[in-house]
């Protein structure tokens, strides 16, 4: 059985889907520190339920979740899966194979499958419980965790022996049944409680019956007077509704007759309001007309204007246009002369251009015949260059093969003169560690001296250290006793001088009180501690009382009181006091004395406290009550120990004693005692302070801190010279080893050289030949080469004098284009001076044509704008007539207004009044409807139909009511199903009493199953214990060659939570405790143990995190042999950064960080002479 597979996403540094593949031997993961090591015992710790966030190395738990980097978002899930071939079946499981995961999302949520199924946390953890893989087992164990089992006070010491033991899951039982018998113990007391409350209860039922049956009569009584009074309230409201009902009719004659009025107003008002419209709308029309004249006006007026400008305009169009035609006239001529130049010059360019074409396409057929001879002979030319490149090729590679082995061959002799200067500096360095190992010898000898020196003198101080401490330890005690006591008693006094009531208070603090001193009835009585309580409440705060002598005493206080106005102040007067015998003694059958017999104090307070407790006698419960009350007629009231009474009338007075009852009586001894105490216990004090002071000082001196520390200076610096010794061993072995190999090597390099010397003969003859071909190809293609050349001039000398040609061809096409454009302009110029002639002949015609149409329109124009300004004024004369009309109309309307206005207001009022009446029927008609409702609800009758119940006045009716309503009040609260939960709660008291059996049975068989599982646990303990401890010696003397003593020992006599010592002492040391020794040794101790444990009990795999950090090189390879040993039965997956370790390694894990933040993995199998699989890297 082993671990043969973990898959990590999104858990601390493993942001991407990750898997590792372990193997049944040993496997070594290894990285730079912070790459992510140990954050895969982390997951394998988590996939297996572990909840401490300190193991984990987190705050919380959610912090395993891969939180992002710089370039990573943060993932939503952490996934852990691990994959266990349960081939033993070890675990009790029906596969295989077991594959358990676990995932946890930012919201919380948690998730735990057991081959892909969900499951719970508890069954994961059951499942390994007592199979030592467990999160908390001894299957992971870390660096820190060396230190932590071996500390005296490691609880992680004593759960390896328990999961070895597989007494856990015992443990756990034992937890769950301990917890359960508390649990049981408190129902107990809970039922016990809940029996003598349901007792209390059926017995008070049966009087609220009684008081049920008295309510019932009473209640029928005030039925009849109150249907007698809700019937003459009935009539009232009746008679108040009728007259409501005339008045509101009246209301609304009134309110007709004005509404009328109102509808006459409003029907003028609406005419009014008509004739106003139309006169506006007249009005408005008279408006628009006017503005319309008035637009009219303005747009001849603006006509006439514009005509005017226009008349001037075209007077000087005219003129211009006679003054144009001359000018077009003189420019025809000088166009007729240029037209004929230009003609003459394109006959010219033509002709030109004839000759130039014919040119051109000579040199053009010149050119491809030249075109086609050049690309032959470069044809030619390129067949020369592959040979070239072939031969150069060749040459390049001889010359690099000569290179390479030349430069061998210095290499090799350079070589041979570093071996020779190595072979003498080896051979000198072996002489001087010859002297260093001699020198280092005798330092450690000295040191080993002075080390059993330094161990003697520790010995002999910590033994008085021990004395010492334990002297301080029982003094510290009792100084812990003294203080816990002193303050006991302070609290005491405390509490004793704050118990007094303010009215005394006061007259003992003030000055002017007549009496010298105030005695208190509690301060001179005294009787047993256990009747304090029964007395305080039996006195009901007489022991407040002020004892007085005599009657001028009295007159003195009451003179006081009168004078400071203080109110009154209880006093028991001595002289006043009768003489009254003590009763007789109650029979000794009945356990009970006089409560009056069992105080100690002076006559005559006896007397009085006789007079006072008259009756009162003592029982155990107040249930003897009835026994007393029956037999001794004397007795009046009994009261038990916690100060709870019983009357022979039935007044009781029950509940639990507070804390401060009982202690004002006899307030003043107590006080004085405590005080008398209180100074014992301070000279004490300081008796034992001396003795401890002493104490500590003597052990102060001792220096044993120091003579520790010279002892583990001596020991480093001993163990340091072993160490530089095995170093300086080792040393000497590598030099000569180095010195035979060096000898070999350059043995080999000189043979090696002879041969390198004929291969590079045989390099130069290859050389030479390619060099002789390489001449012959390049003088052909030089030759060749020259008439390409010849040849290529004469190509580019006739392609520059073809486009000579083309440039010149097309400069004379310019030419003759600007030449046909110059002649379209010119004729286009002379074609618009002949347009333009006889346009301007018209255009004169028309500008006098318009001229004369202008003057006429002027005239007209003028015309109409005088007739237009004549209808304008007779309109506005019109508008303002209509103004005066539409004022009178406006004034008539304000004032029919006004008088709607105040015949609204007085309808406004009238309506109010009626609202308000309406208002005042509707609340007697709802008074009324409550009335009917509330009888016929409560009473079922009929208030309209219902004849009187009697002829009584109605104060005389309401003084009844009143008083059956008190009586009723005065029975209290009124329980109406007494019967009904008598028998319920009868029932619930034999429930009770059965459940309370059941709870004693349970309780019996959890003792019996706790005391069975101790049995069991501490057996199978004992016997695991034995074997382990006997394992533990053995392997222990083998890490340490064969010397050294070691042992287990159990401190206490409960196996199951004693604690386990660990003694360990390697040859020639004799440690106090275990932290005396080196982290190695603690480490070889620890290992052993764990060992020890495997040989008892072994895990199926063992993960062991940088526990190899503190071991030399020595104890590594006896590290490694033993977890070579023990991996034939357990899979070991070792962390480390010690090259020793992965060098016994068969599988190597790497973990990187290529990403800054985001853990990789890379593997390499170092047993396996198979090829890596492609998916992984290779290291």
């Amino acid at each position: 059985m082993y671990l043969s597979r973990i898959e990590l996403h999104g858990f601390k540094s493993f942001a991407d889907r990750t898997t590792i593949e372990f193997s049944d031997g040993l496997t070594a993961i290894v990285g730079p520190n912070g790459s992510g090591k140990t954050n895969i015992v982390d997951a394998i710790r988590w996939v297996l339920g572990e909840q401490k966030t300190s193991l984990l190395r987190t705050d919380g738990m959610s912090q395993v979740i891969f939180n992002g980097t710089r370039t990573r978002k943060p993932v939503g899930m952490a996934e852990v899966s691990i994959t266990i071939e349960n081939t033993k079946k070890i675990l009790p499981a029906e596969f295989s194979q077991v594959v358990i995961t676990r995932r946890l999302y930012r919201d919380g949520e948690s998730q735990y499958l057991l081959n892909g199924s969900l499951c719970r946390r508890k069954d994961i953890v059951d499942m390994f419980t007592d199979t030592g893989m467990g999160a908390d087992a001894y299957s992971v164990i870390e660096l820190k965790m060396v230190e932590q089992i071996l500390e005296d006070h490691s609880d992680e010491r004593r759960h390896l022996f328990e999961e070895a033991a597989g007494i856990v899951k015992y443990k756990q039982r034992r937890k769950e049944a301990l917890a359960k018998l508390d649990a049981t113990r408190s129902d107990v007391e809970r039922v016990l409680d809940h029996i003598t409350e349901v007792r209390r209860t059926v017995g008070a039922l049966k009087r609220q019956a009684e008081r049920a049956e008295r309510y019932r009569a009473l209640t029928d009584e005030l039925r009849t007077l109150e249907l007698e009074r809700h019937r003459r309230t009935y009539l009232h409201y009746t008679h108040r509704l009728e007259e409501l009902a005339t008045h509101h009719q009246q209301l609304n004659n009134q309110h007709a007759h004005l509404t009328a009025q109102l509808n006459q107003a409003d029907t003028l008002l609406h005419t009014l309001t008509e004739d106003i419209e139309a006169l506006e709308q007249q009005r408005q029309q008279l408006y628009e007309t006017e503005q319309q004249v008035a637009t009219q006006l303005a747009t001849v007026t603006q006509q006439a204007a514009v005509l005017t400008e226009r008349l001037t305009s075209t007077t000087a169009t005219l003129e211009s246009l006679i003054n144009d035609a001359y000018t077009r006239s003189t420019k025809r001529d000088t166009i007729e002369e240029e037209l004929d130049k230009l003609h003459a010059l394109l006959a010219q360019l033509l002709q030109e251009q004839a000759e130039l074409d014919a040119n051109r396409d000579r040199a053009q057929n010149e050119l491809e015949q030249a075109r086609a001879t050049l690309a032959e002979l470069r044809h030619n030319l390129e067949q020369f260059n592959e040979p070239l490149h072939r031969l150069e090729r060749e040459r390049e590679r001889i010359g690099l093969l000569r290179s390479q082995l030349r430069g061998t061959v210095e290499q090799h002799h350079e070589r041979v003169q570093a071996l020779t200067s190595q072979l003498d500096r080896i051979t000198a360095a072996l002489a001087e560690l010859d002297r260093q190992q001699q020198h280092h010898r005798q330092a450690a000898a000295s040191l080993g001296q002075t080390l059993a020196q330094l161990e003697q003198q520790l010995a002999t101080a910590t033994a008085r250290r021990d004395q010492l401490e334990s002297t301080i330890e029982h003094l510290r005690r009792r100084r812990e006793q003294l203080n816990e006591e002193y303050a006991h008693y302070r609290a005491q006094h405390t509490l004793l001088a704050s118990i007094i009531e303010q009215e005394q208070l006061e007259i003992q603090t003030d000055d002017d009180f007549p009496l010298t001193s105030v005695v208190l009835l509690g301060d001179v009585v005294t009787i047993p501690d256990k009747w304090a309580i029964a007395l305080e409440a039996a006195l009901r705060g007489m022991q407040w009382y002020v004892v007085v002598e005599s009657r001028s005493d009295v007159a003195a206080v009451a003179g006081w009181l009168s004078q400071n106005h203080r109110g009154k102040v209880h006093l028991i007067c001595k002289e006043l006091i009768p003489s009254i015998p003590p009763p007789p003694p109650l029979p000794k059958s009945l356990s009970s004395v006089w409560l009056s017999s069992l105080i100690e104090c002076d006559e005559p307070l006896a007397s009085f406290l006789r007079g006072v407790l008259s009756g009162v006698a003592t029982c155990r419960s107040l249930e003897d009550a009835d026994t007393l009350f029956e037999q001794q007629p004397l007795v009046t009231a009994v009261v038990d120990e916690n100060g709870q009474f019983r009357y022979r009338s039935g007044l009781l007075r029950i509940g639990q004693p507070l804390q401060t009852e009982g202690y004002s009586i006899g307030r003043a001894q107590r006080i004085s005692a405590v005080e008398q105490e209180l100074a014992r216990l301070d000279n004490e004090r300081s008796t034992l302070a001396d003795q401890l002071r002493a104490a500590l000082d003597e052990r102060d001196t001792l220096a044993i801190e120091e003579l520790i520390e010279r002892i583990r200076t001596t020991e480093r610096q001993f163990h340091e010279q072993g160490r530089i010794i095995e170093q300086l061993a080792l040393r000497y072995e590598q030099l000569q080893r180095d010195l035979q190999q060096f000898e070999a090597e350059r043995k080999a390099i000189t043979e090696e050289l002879t041969a390198l010397a004929a291969d590079d003969a045989a390099l130069d003859e290859q050389l030479r030949l390619c060099d002789r071909q390489r001449t012959d190809l390049l003088r052909q293609q030089r030759d060749l080469a020259d008439a390409y050349r010849t040849h290529e001039a004469h190509v580019t000398a006739l392609e520059v004098q073809l486009h000579t040609h083309q440039l010149d061809s097309i400069r004379l096409r310019a030419r003759i284009e600007s030449v046909h454009e110059s002649i379209a302009r010119i004729e286009a110029e002379r074609t618009t001076l002949d347009s333009n002639d006889q346009s301007t002949l018209a255009e004169q015609d028309q500008v006098r044509a318009l001229r004369m149409q202008l003057e006429s329109e002027l005239a007209t124009t003028t015309t109409e704008r005088t007739q237009i300004q004549a209808t304008l004024d007779d309109i506005r004369s019109q508008r303002r007539a209509l103004e005066s009309r539409l004022a009178d109309r406006r004034a008539e309307l304000s004032s029919t207004h006004h008088h709607i206005a105040t015949m609204r207001a007085e309808l406004e009022q009238l309506t109010s009044r009626r609202h308000e009446l309406q208002i005042e029927q509707e609340r007697f008609q709802l008074l009324r409807g409550q009335l009917i409702e509330h009888a016929h609800n409560n009473y079922q009758c009929e208030l309209s139909s219902l004849p009187p119940q009697n002829d009584m006045p109605t104060e005389e009716l309401d003084a009844a009511i009143g008083k059956l309503e008190a009586q009723i009040a005065s029975l209290g609260a009124i329980n109406f199903s007494a019967l009904e939960q008598y028998t319920q709660e009868r029932q619930r008291l034999e429930e009770l009493e059965k459940q309370y059996r059941d709870l004693q049975s349970s309780e019996t068989n959890l003792r019996n199953t706790i005391a069975e599982i101790n049995a069991t646990a501490g057996e199978r303990f004992l016997s695991t214990l034995e074997a382990i401890r006997k394992h533990f010696k053995e392997l222990f003397a083998l890490l340490f060659q064969g010397d050294g003593e070691a042992d287990l020992v159990m401190d206490g006599d409960d196996p199951l939570e004693a604690r386990i010592n660990i003694v360990a002492r390697p040859k020639g040391k004799r440690p106090l405790t275990i932290e005396m020794l080196s982290g190695g040794e603690k480490t070889l101790t620890a290992i052993a143990l764990l060992f020890a444990i495997y040989l008892v009990k072994p895990s199926p795999f063992c993960i062991l995190d940088e526990v190899d950090a503190p071991l030399d090189d020595a104890n590594i390879d006896r590290y490694l042999r033993l977890i070579r040993q023990f991996s034939q039965t357990t899979q070991f997956l070792l962390i480390t950064h010690n090259k020793r370790t992965m060098e016994a390694a068969d599988v190597l894990y790497g973990v990187t960080m290529q990403e800054p933040g985001v853990s990789k993995i890379v593997s390499v199998r170092l047993t396996d002479p198979e090829p890596v699989s492609p998916t992984e890297p290779i290291v």
